[in-house]
């Protein structure tokens, strides 16, 4: 997948999910990747990962729909990760990170 197709197959994601994402990284400097504790071969990089927050109860989408989500983002990405970073007050939330090559060992 080269970076203009995995911008636009984000950008479509995005489109069809904008009610429930939240975009919290794209691109990152060397500097900002090392101050969130990024790694050194981190896709972001070069542009060729993102991360989106959702919020169940906000958007309306139980944890089963957001687990869910792991058949569209396998039909859309060489390679994602679903986070379950718990919950407040009953409002599970998910981390997804979405990128454009397969994750190096």
């Amino acid at each position: 997948m080269t970076a203009e197709v995995f911008d636009a197959t984000c950008r479509e994601f995005e489109a069809t999910y904008v009610d429930r994402l939240t975009l919290t990284s794209g691109i990152r400097s060397t500097d900002h990747n090392q101050a969130v504790g990024g790694v050194a071969t981190s896709k972001h990089l070069i542009g060729m990962a993102r991360d989106y927050v959702v919020e169940s109860k906000e958007s309306g989408w139980t944890v089963e729909a957001l687990e869910g989500l792991e058949t569209i983002l396998s039909d859309l990405f060489p390679s994602f990760k679903l986070y379950h970073l718990g919950a407040s007050v009953g409002r599970p939330t998910i981390q997804i990170h979405v990128q454009g090559a397969p994750y190096a060992p």
